[in-house]
């Protein structure tokens, strides 16, 4: 899940919004691995649409949160 619209890491990579095999989301650096907020998803069954808001939802929360500096290393 790319998007331009992240800022560059400190370490002047493009970085991607990210979701792991826990279904969390967030952005990360694929050259130093800084890692950004991580957005869980809800625990309790969800529809198929309310599933795929919560991932457009995530991603927009964590690339809001890269953007604004919050970020490990």
């Amino acid at each position: 899940m790319n998007d331009k619209s992240l800022k560059p890491c400190a370490c002047g990579e493009s970085v991607e919004v990210m979701v792991n095999s826990a279904w969390e989301v967030f952005v990360m650096c694929p050259r130093c691995a800084r890692k950004g907020k991580t957005i869980k998803p809800p625990f309790r069954k969800v529809s198929v649409d309310d599933f795929l808001t919560y991932l457009e939802d995530a991603k927009n929360e964590a690339a809001d949160s890269w953007n604004k500096g919050d970020c490990t290393h």
